[in-house]
Formats: structure tokens, sequence, C-alpha cells
């Protein structure tokens, strides 16, 4: 009995029918980008990523040149607790009320604090510009995240994500020189207000082109409508 051979226990259960992943679109990379669900979101954080390069590399030339007795790194703290303390209900209050008027909301935060941070004169205001700033910032790049997620399928999701935060890359990667340009010629100060211009563009530019035509673009940037570019058609 030893001897023979031992058979495994078969299983039992019925096999599952399994249907392959969808596969991703292989559309070119920058043709996907020029695509409308994806353009206008980009090209937003495009110009708010100049506004947050301005706050990175000039703020402490600003503090400098305006005499402030101020510890810079105070501005990027208040910038980060206002950052990740208002990120948990605003995600939660999105799910309910849509991305566009927190998206809104955001970019009238940025643009705030550069106007705040063009004519800071004290503590207080440096503090109060970095914290404007951070809760823009806290609730747009999650937004945005969620926008390409709601505008994409389940296995293109970190692709999308991925062509929107080019803009944001680039406008980082843009402000050091341009903005540096500028400052040679009007001052560090008057950075802060070009890069509220910026920023306030941003917001004109999603009011009405975040969707398929402006008065879609309205409803959905402040609340009154959904998103006619996401996969699920009752966001």
């Amino acid at each position: 009995v030893l001897l023979l051979p031992i058979r495994e226990p078969r299983d039992e259960r019925s096999p599952v029918n399994q249907t392959p992943n969808p596969r991703p679109r292989t559309e070119n990379f920058w043709l996907q980008l020029a695509q409308p669900p994806v353009r206008t979101p980009a090209l937003v954080l495009l110009l708010v990523g100049l506004a947050f390069g301005a706050l990175t590399t000039f703020v402490p030339l600003l503090v400098a040149e305006s005499g402030v007795a101020f510890n810079v790194g105070l501005l990027y703290t208040a910038a980060a607790i206002a950052s990740f303390t208002i990120r948990l209900p605003v995600g939660r209050a999105s799910d309910y009320y849509g991305r566009g008027p927190f998206i809104s909301f955001s970019l009238v935060l940025y643009s705030l604090s550069m106007v705040v941070l063009w004519q800071a004169g004290s503590t207080l205001q440096f503090l109060m510009g970095g914290f404007l700033e951070g809760a823009g910032a806290g609730i747009l790049i999650p937004m945005m995240a969620a926008l390409m997620a709601d505008r994409s399928l389940p296995n293109e999701r970190g692709r999308m994500f991925s062509l929107c935060m080019v803009g944001f890359d680039l406008g980082i990667a843009l402000a050091g020189p341009l903005l540096g340009a500028v400052a040679a010629q009007v001052g560090f100060r008057a950075i802060f207000g070009w890069s509220a211009v910026l920023t306030a563009i941003a917001l004109l530019i999603f009011l009405a082109f975040s969707s398929k035509d402006t008065p879609h673009s309205l409803r959905f940037a402040l609340g009154r409508g959904g998103d006619v570019y996401a996969v699920d058609s009752t966001l």
C-alpha cells in the first residue's frame, strides 16, 4: 500500500469565467494630452505650476527684499498644515458635490495667496499667504487626481493622471528662468502679482473650458452640473 502512487485531491470548484482586462488605449502620448478631457486640467496645472514655482523659488528673496524679520520656514510649515488639514473633508465633500466647484475654489485660494504675498509686509501676512497657498494646493492636486480617475477607465488612470501632471511639472520647471527674468526687471514683489494673474487666468480657463462647451463648463465648475467627460455618467 505504501508503494501505491498518492493522488492529489482534485479541485472540484467550477472554473470561473475570467474576462481579460480591456487593453489600454495606445494613442500617441501627446495626442492624448491634446484631448479635451486632459487638455484643460493640464493647462490649469501649468499656470498653477508657475505660481508654485514662484513660491518655492522667490519667497526667501521677497522676505529679504522686504526687510521683515521672518523665518521663511514658517511659511512652508503653514502651507503644509493647511494642505493636509483640508484634504480629508474636501475629498469626502467632492464625492457628493462633484469635483468642479472644489477645483474652482482652490484656484480662488491660490490667487488670493499670491495677492497676499504680493502685498506682504509683516509676519502675519507672510503666514497668511502660505496658509492660503497650502489650502489651495491641498484641494487642487487631489481633486485633479480624482477628476482624471472619473474621466478614465480603471486600467488607464495612472497614465491619464501622469499626462495631466505634465502641465504642473512643466510650470515648475519654467518658473525659475521665466519669472527670474521678470524679477530682474521689476523686482521680486511683482513676481507674485504676476502669479496672481496667472492663477486667475487658470480659473477663467477652467470656468470656460472644463467641459464640452462654455455653458456645460460653467455648470460643472460651479457644481450645477455633472462632468460630461466622466466614464460614469452619474458623476
